[in-house]
C-alpha cells in the first residue's frame, strides 16, 4: 500500500491511489487517531475499514465505497457539511454492517433531488421512481443482510441519505442506542426494502424529521425495544407500511416521546401506531427531566382492506401504570377496523377526527372532548359503532364531552359492566341510531349528564335492533326533557325503584332517573379511628348491601378502607358485613345527595351500646322506635338491641351527611407481636367519666393520651410500665366534649390504638 502524507492546515492527510485501494479487498484498513483520510477517487474497495481518525469524502467525483464492514471507532465519518451539502453521488455498499462505537461520529449531509418535501407522497403508488431519490445511499451487499448499529455515539447528524436493503428479521436496518445529544438528527432520509425493522431507537434523544419509510417486512419505527427512552422528537415523517405481518407500523415501548405532524399509511395486515407497555421499564437512563408524552397533529390511514384475517387498529395506547395526565390532540384516524383502542387511565384526547372506522374508538376510561366520528358515505356502514363502551377491554368508564357522530349504524354501544364514574355530555348524532345495549351488567350505570343521549334532536334517526344488541329509539318510552342529567341502568340495578322510568324495553331493558334522585353512600370501618369518618385504620374485606324492594344484593370483596355505592334516595338498604367486619365497633357513613333526599340503612351491630357522632363533633339524636325514625326529617338512628341492628336515617343538609356509629362501651384488643392486649373502654354517664381497662404483658411499656381533633396531645393520662391490670379514668367535665371531638391514643410496645371520646 502506498501512502501519501501531506500536512493540510495542521491535519495529517492520508490518501490511497485507486489501484492500491482495489488491492485491499480482503484487507483491514485503519485510519488512526489524528489522521485524516480524504476520498478523492471514484472507488474504495476494501475488507474492513476502521475509522479512529477522520474520514472525509471530497466533492470531486461520484464515489462508490464497497466494504465488508465499516467500524467508526471513536473517529469521524464525514460527507458534506451543514452549510454545504454534498452534491455528487455516493454509494456505500456494506456486506456485514456498520458499527459506530466509543464516541464515534457520522456527519452526513446529502441533498435530496426531487423529493425535498417527502410528505407529498400519500400512497406507495404515487412514489413511483422517486423512491430513495437521494444522492447518498447505504446499500446491503449480496452476502448477508447488513445493518447500521450505533451505540453511545458522539455526533449522529445524517440528512439526505437512503438506507436500502439493510437489516433482517433479527436486526433492524438502523439501530441507535444511548445517543442523547439533542443536536443529533436523521433528516430527509429514506428507508427502503429493509429486511425487518427500519429504525429502532433505545434510550436515545434525537430528532427524526421529514424522513420517508417504505416498509414491507416489519415495523417502520420502534422506540424502544429496551423499554427505555429519552424523548426523541419525530416530526413531519411519512411512513408507508405494507407488511403482511400482524404488527404496528410504529411502536413505542416507552411513551415519553414527541410524535407530531407525521403521516402513517398502512396496508396488508399492519396496524398504525402502538404505545405498548410490554417492555416498559421506566424513564431512560439518560432521560431529560422534562420528558413528556406528546402525540399531536398526526394522520393514521389504512388505505387498503385487502387482508381481512387481522383486526387492524389505528392507534393503541396501553396502560403504563403512570399517574401522569397525558394529553393528545388534533390526530386523524381513517379506515381501520378499530380506530383507537385506549387503555391508559388519565388520558385526555381532544380535537380528534375518526373517519370511516368500523368501530371508531374503544375508550376505556379516558377523557374525550371536541372530537368527531364520521363515515363519509351517507348510508351508515352495517354494524358500525362510533364508540364501543365495553368492560371486555378493561375498565369502561369514559368521560366524553362535545362529540359529533355521523352516518354510523350505532352511535354508542354499551356492553358488560359500565363503571359508574363515567359521563356523557353534549353528544350530537346525525343520521345515526343513537344507543344500543348488550348484556349490560346489573352494576352498570350510564351518566347522561345533560340528557343528550336520550333526547331526540332534529336529524337523528330512530334506532333499530341490530345483531350486537338492542338499540334505543329516541322518543319512544323516553322521559320528558329536563335540564338535569339522567342515569341509565338495568332493571336489576340497585338504582331501580318503582319510580324508575323505562327508557328501552326488550331483552336488555334500560331504565332511568334524574340525578337528583340518586346519591352516593361511602362506608368505612376499622379497629379505631384516627379521624372520625375519614381515616379509618381497619380494612373491609367483604361488604354487601341488600335491597329489600329488589331482593337484590350487591357485594364487594376487594380489600379497602372505603367502599362507595351509588343508590336511589328515599329507599331502605341493609348493610351486611363479613365475620371479621362484625367485630368492628366504628362504622363511618357518608351520604352525598340532594338536600333533604334521605336514605335508610340497617347496620348490624354486636356491641352493647350505640352512639352516633358527626365528624365535627355533634351527636346524632336517637329515636325511640322505628316509626319515630321514619317520621323525622333530620338524621337520626334507632338501636334495636334485641336484633343487634342499628337503623340509620341519613338526611343530607347542603348535599352531605357524614357520621360515625360507635359504641361508648367497647371490648377490643391490640395485637402485640404474637399476643393480644385486651382493651375495655366504658363510659359512665352518671359520673361523667370514661374508664380504660387494659392488660399488658409484664415488661412492656404503655402510654395513654388524650388528643384533640387535630391529633395534638391534650393530656398524657398514663406513661410507663403498666401493672398487670391498668385502669385509667378520663374526667369528661374538664373538656368541652359536647362541642368538639376528642380522641384517645393507647400505645403498647409501639402499637397504637385510636378511637373517639364522646359520651353524650
Amino acid at each position: 500500500m502506498t501512502r501519501k502524507l501531506c500536512l493540510v492546515l495542521g491535519v495529517l492527510s492520508v490518501c490511497f491511489s485507486t489501484n492500491s485501494i482495489h488491492s485491499q479487498k480482503n484487507k483491514v484498513l485503519v485510519i488512526e487517531k489524528g489522521e485524516e483520510f480524504v476520498l478523492g477517487k471514484k472507488n474504495l474497495i476494501a475488507g474492513k475499514l476502521i475509522v479512529k481518525g477522520d474520514f472525509r469524502v471530497s466533492e470531486k467525483n461520484d464515489c462508490h465505497v464497497q466494504l465488508s464492514e465499516l467500524v467508526i471507532d471513536g473517529g469521524t465519518f464525514r460527507v458534506g457539511t451543514t452549510k454545504e451539502a454534498y452534491h455528487k453521488n455516493l454509494t456505500i455498499t456494506i456486506a456485514k454492517g456498520i458499527n459506530v462505537k466509543n464516541g464515534g461520529s457520522i456527519r452526513i449531509h446529502g441533498s435530496t433531488k426531487n423529493n425535498s418535501n417527502l410528505r407529498d407522497y400519500d400512497t406507495m403508488d404515487s412514489l413511483g421512481s422517486n423512491t430513495a431519490d437521494t444522492n447518498i445511499k447505504f446499500m446491503a451487499g449480496n452476502e448477508n443482510p447488513a445493518s447500521f448499529y450505533a451505540e453511545n455515539a458522539g455526533e449522529l447528524t445524517i440528512s439526505g441519505a437512503a438506507f436500502i436493503g439493510l437489516g433482517s428479521s433479527n436486526n433492524p436496518a438502523v439501530h441507535i442506542v444511548g445517543t442523547t445529544l439533542k443536536s443529533n438528527f436523521l433528516r430527509n432520509c429514506v428507508f427502503q426494502k429493509s429486511g425487518g425493522i427500519d429504525l429502532q431507537l433505545d434510550n436515545t434523544a434525537m430528532v427524526i424529521e421529514n424522513n420517508l419509510f417504505l416498509s414491507y417486512n416489519g415495523t417502520s419505527v420502534h422506540c424502544s425495544g429496551s423499554g427505555y427512552g429519552a424523548n426523541n422528537i419525530f416530526r413531519d415523517n411519512t411512513i408507508h407500511n405494507h407488511s403482511d405481518k400482524d404488527i404496528f407500523a410504529v411502536v413505542f415501548n416507552n411513551p415519553y416521546q414527541t410524535f407530531i405532524n407525521n403521516k402513517v399509511f398502512v396496508n396488508g395486515k399492519a396496524s398504525g401506531i402502538g404505545f405498548l407497555s410490554r417492555s416498559y421499564v421506566g424513564p431512560g437512563k439518560k432521560m431529560t427531566k422534562n420528558a413528556d408524552f406528546v402525540f399531536d397533529g398526526n394522520s393514521v390511514i389504512n388505505y387498503s382492506h385487502t387482508d381481512k384475517t387481522a383486526t387492524k387498529i389505528g392507534v393503541l395506547i396501553e396502560d403504563f401504570s403512570d399517574m401522569k395526565i397525558w394529553k393528545t390532540s388534533r390526530n386523524s384516524i381513517n379506515g381501520f377496523d378499530i380506530g383507537a383502542k385506549l387503555k391508559k387511565n388519565n388520558l385526555l384526547i381532544s380535537d380528534y377526527r375518526f373517519i370511516n372506522n368500523v368501530i371508531g374508538c374503544i375508550p376505556g376510561a379516558v377523557y374525550i372532548q371536541d372530537s368527531s366520528f364520521e363515515f363519509i358515505k351517507k348510508e351508515p356502514k352495517v354494524n358500525s359503532q362510533a364508540l364501543l363502551i365495553s368492560s371486555a377491554y378493561g375498565k369502561a368508564a369514559p368521560k366524553i364531552n362535545g362529540v359529533k357522530i355521523k352516518n354510523y349504524s350505532t352511535g354508542i354501544h354499551f356492553k358488560g359492566k359500565i363503571s359508574p364514574d363515567n359521563y356523557f355530555e353534549t353528544i350530537d348524532f346525525e343520521n345515526t341510531n343513537t344507543l344500543s345495549f348488550e348484556k349490560l351488567h346489573k352494576e352498570s350505570i350510564i351518566n347522561d349528564k345533560d340528557g343528550s343521549l336520550i333526547h331526540k334532536k332534529d336529524g337523528q334517526k330512530a334506532a333499530h335492533h341490530h345483531q350486537m344488541g338492542h338499540a334505543m329509539p329516541h322518543g319512544h318510552h323516553g322521559p320528558a326533557k329536563t335540564t338535569k342529567g339522567y342515569l341509565l341502568y338495568t332493571k336489576e340495578s340497585f338504582l331501580f325503584t318503582a319510580n324508575s322510568t323505562p327508557i328501552h324495553t326488550g331483552h336488555d331493558s334500560i331504565y332511568g332517573t334524574t340525578q337528583a334522585n340518586i346519591g352516593s353512600l361511602t362506608i368505612s370501618t376499622g379497629f379505631g379511628l384516627s379521624d372520625p369518618v375519614h381515616e379509618h385504620d381497619g380494612q373491609l374485606n367483604t361488604i354487601s348491601l341488600y335491597h329489600p324492594f329488589k331482593a337484590n344484593r350487591l357485594t364487594k370483596r376487594k380489600p379497602a378502607n372505603r367502599h362507595r355505592f351509588l343508590l336511589a334516595a328515599n329507599e331502605t338498604y341493609e348493610l351486611e358485613l363479613g365475620k371479621e367486619e362484625m367485630q368492628f365497633y366504628d362504622i363511618g357513613l357518608e351520604w352525598e345527595a340532594a338536600s333533604n333526599k334521605p336514605i335508610l340503612i340497617k347496620v348490624p351491630y354486636q356491641h352493647n351500646s350505640v352512639a352516633a357522632i358527626r365528624s365535627f363533633g355533634s351527636l346524632i339524636p336517637s329515636s325511640d322506635n322505628l316509626h319515630a325514625l321514619h317520621q323525622k326529617n333530620i338524621s337520626s338512628y334507632f338501636w334495636n338491641q334485641e336484633e343487634q341492628m342499628v337503623y340509620l336515617k341519613l338526611v343530607p343538609q347542603k348535599n352531605l351527611e357524614e357520621l360515625v356509629v360507635y359504641s361508648p362501651s367497647v371490648l377490643t384488643e391490640i395485637k402485640v407481636g404474637n399476643g393480644k392486649v385486651p382493651v375495655s373502654i366504658r363510659t359512665d354517664v352518671n359520673k361523667n367519666t370514661i374508664v380504660f381497662n387494659y392488660q399488658v404483658p409484664n415488661g412492656l411499656p404503655s402510654k395513654l393520651e388524650l388528643l384533640d381533633y387535630y391529633g395534638n396531645t391534650v393530656e398524657t393520662l398514663f406513661e410507663g410500665y403498666s401493672q398487670p391490670k391498668n385502669e385509667v379514668y378520663i374526667d369528661l367535665k374538664k373538656y368541652d366534649v359536647k362541642n368538639s371531638v376528642f380522641r384517645y391514643a393507647l400505645t403498647v410496645d409501639e402499637k397504637v390504638h385510636r378511637g373517639p371520646i364522646h359520651a353524650y
